[in-house]
């Protein structure tokens, strides 16, 4: 099944636009729920119909929660329970499954030992896992490169995935951005001979790829030359540009992506509002995980101020006013100063307020993460108006300059939009 893109409408860098894939057609902008565990599943699935989460029309996972959440295991369960849990997510949902090969790279030592599960993992993938990285010399290994290639893609269709994306090893400069090219190349023609939807994938280790023209010319020249569906990205460690160079280079990089045919869609993964942001910039999805951590290396880290955080287990709630994900302790503090009230009218939060002060963490760790894309779906309304309204710069900036935003390292994207 190809994937096809409609334009609808344009104001600046952002549009509406129509995906189909197959039987499953989504308007973009969209949002993508993140599911991680099976608790997510139910969230994003009761959410959907309950709160009409009619922005809500992609489900991302990683591989390596797929084969939980979606595979052998999940219909293991299914049959045990009597549940329609899988199907219904397959059956209104676009399912995009991130191959999430940086752990290769990096050594989170949980997902790395995730990876050894598989029984069919080739085996110079499983030999790199007891090593601190993957090999030079097996990356530019043509053989080990195309074994890699079918394994990975063909394991997410095996979990379901509209959309198969390359197995991208993390670029972190010319080099390896000369063998995620390759890769992407390849995966396009094994994508069209098997009927798929052809997806490039760009796996960014840092922003500091984009101190490079070079890299950021190479990206866009590549897109411009294959007949990719989908476009994916996903950075590692933020989408926050620190250097003027890296914040020319990238703003450069979105704006030769918009210049692309417009019957393409853009996708940013495991993002944050930083994700929100950007539809405004001309990506069409983002993803988000429902409980605010990017990054799954959750290992215990010094705080910055040296004090210890006094509800280390209520994880973190995001604050529709200035776009951050707070803490539980800040959260708190801003309730009582706030009369009593969540910085969220959405019926979630209305919910919860006469029981915050008392509320213990298992009772807060479900309605936190329905919040969420409770939260984007409102958001992604009002962005919809803004672009039938022709309004998105204007209103993006009035955003970013409210005194709630004050403080947000998202201020950075004011000088796009002023």
């Amino acid at each position: 099944m190809r994937a096809t893109t409609e334009l609808i409408r344009e104001s600046g860098l952002a549009s509406i636009k129509r995906l189909s894939v197959g039987s499953k057609v989504i308007t973009t902008p969209s949002y993508s729920a993140e599911i991680r565990n099976w608790n997510d599943l139910r969230i994003i699935e009761r959410a959907k119909p309950n709160h009409r989460l009619d922005n809500v029309g992609v489900v991302s996972v990683s591989v390596l929660d797929a084969k939980t959440i979606l595979g052998q295991q999940a219909r293991t369960l299914m049959m045990f329970t009597g549940t329609e849990r899988e199907n219904k997510i397959r059956s209104d949902s676009i399912i995009l499954i991130d191959p999430s090969m940086e752990y290769f790279s990096h050594n989170v030592e949980s997902e790395r030992e995730r990876f050894l599960t598989f029984d069919n993992l080739p085996s110079f993938l499983r030999n790199s896992l007891y090593q601190d990285r993957i090999s030079e010399s097996d990356l530019s290994n043509e053989e080990l490169s195309m074994k890699c290639m079918e394994w990975s893609m063909n394991q997410q269709m095996k979990y379901g995935a509209d959309l198969p994306l390359p197995p991208c090893f993390s670029i972190t400069g010319m080099k390896s951005l000369a063998r995620a090219l390759e890769m992407n190349r390849r995966s396009q023609t094994y994508a069209k001979d098997n009927g798929w939807s052809r997806c490039a994938y760009f796996n960014i280790d840092s922003m500091k790829i984009f101190q490079s023209e070079e890299c950021v010319s190479s990206m866009i020249t590549a897109l411009n030359v294959w007949e990719a569906d989908v476009i994916v990205l996903k950075f590692r460690g933020g989408l926050m540009p620190k250097e003027p160079i890296e914040m020319a280079n990238y703003f450069t990089f979105f704006s030769k992506l918009n210049e692309l045919d417009s019957r393409k869609t853009v996708i940013l993964l495991n993002t944050d509002s930083f994700g929100y942001i950007n539809l405004g910039l001309g990506v069409d999805i983002f993803s988000e995980p429902m409980n605010g951590l990017i990054d799954k290396d959750v290992r215990p880290r010094p705080s910055r101020d040296g004090i210890r955080d006094p509800y280390p287990t209520y994880g973190k709630y995001l604050n529709p006013l200035d776009l951050r994900w707070w803490k539980f302790s800040q959260l708190r503090s801003l309730f009582i100063n706030n009369g009593n009230r969540l910085p969220c009218n959405c019926p979630i939060c209305r919910s919860i307020n006469p029981r915050f002060l008392a509320i213990s963490p298992n009772d807060w760790n479900i309605p936190r993460r329905e919040h969420c894309p409770i939260c984007r779906n409102e958001q992604i309304s009002e962005l919809l108006v803004n672009i039938h309204d022709s309004n998105v710069k204007g209103a993006m900036f009035a955003k970013l300059a409210s005194n709630e935003m004050s403080s947000s390292p998202l201020n950075i994207y004011k000088c796009w939009f002023s």
